[in-house]
Parts: structure tokens; sequence; C-alpha cells
């Protein structure tokens, strides 16, 4: 059996303090850090800020729509990106239908996520994610080169504004 390990990384949203930091379930068997070292798909570690901003916003505008109970569709759809056809694929390949914000960050899918950021608004996004620093050190900037081409337009929206 493989077992599961992972990271978790608590941060007071008010002050950015790091409030908590575990890197393995158990230093004594596994030292490595997946807070830290872990490498991850940049929309799997970008998806949070999405609806984040989604929810931000709403509750900025006293609106009720963008809720963790919005209804988005994790349906297949084509974009027209910089000319060329794409047809974005959730990592298992399979597609959830109509979810819940919920369960669409919880179970990272990526058609809805599109959808959540059309709601949201690129802008805001970029703002948000400007102001919790959270680009990489190593990179400084979001690395469009190694990404999908998801997030090479998300990338090149990002830096335009």
């Amino acid at each position: 059996k493989t077992r599961l390990s992972a990271g978790f990384i608590a941060i007071d949203p008010g002050s950015g303090a790091v409030k908590a930091w575990v890197g393995s379930p158990d230093f004594g068997r596994e030292q490595f850090d997946h807070v830290a070292q872990a490498r991850r798909q940049p929309g799997s570690t970008f998806k949070p800020f999405v609806f984040l901003s989604a929810f931000d916003q709403a509750l900025r505008e006293g609106r009720t729509d963008l809720t963790p109970a919005t209804v988005l569709s994790d349906e297949p759809a084509t974009f027209l990106v910089n000319g060329q056809e794409w047809s974005p694929r959730n990592y298992d390949g399979e597609h959830d239908g109509i979810v819940t914000a919920r369960r669409a960050l919880a179970r990272s899918r990526n058609l809805a996520t599109i959808q959540m950021a059309e709601l949201a608004g690129y802008h805001n996004i970029a703002a948000l994610w400007r102001s919790v620093k959270a680009e990489s050190k190593r990179r400084g900037r979001i690395d469009a080169q190694a990404s999908t081409p998801a997030s090479r337009s998300f990338s090149t929206r990002l830096r335009s504004l």
C-alpha cells in the first residue's frame, strides 16, 4: 500500500503571518517538507486564489451569487486561446457535470475553475494574487513556459494588468 504524504500551511489572512507549517505527517519517517520542497502543477496551486477572489469580491460587494454553494459546470468545453482551440481536461480525465464551487475546488475541477475565474474577473484574481505575494521566489513571476495553455493565457492576462 502507498502511504499518503502531504503538507499543510496555515496563513493569517489579515497579517499574512504563517500560523502553522507541517511539512510531513511524521518527520521521523520522512524528512521531506511537502510545503517547501514539493513541486506542484501551477493550476492546482492557483485554484484556491481563483475561488477566494470570487468569494472576497462578492463579500465586499454584498453579493450572494458567488459562494461555496454556487453551481458551476464541469462539462467538456472548448475555448479559443490566442487563436488556437483548447479543450481543458481534469487530471483524472473525467467530468463531474454540475457541481458546487466547494466540490469543484475540493476535486480540483479545471472547467469549473475557469467558469469561476470568469465570474470573479481576471483583474480581481490578479490583484489578490499580488496582495498575498504568492509569486514564487524561485521564479519571481508566474512561469508561462512550464504551464498549460490556460495558465499561459491566464499568466499573460495577469502580467498585462
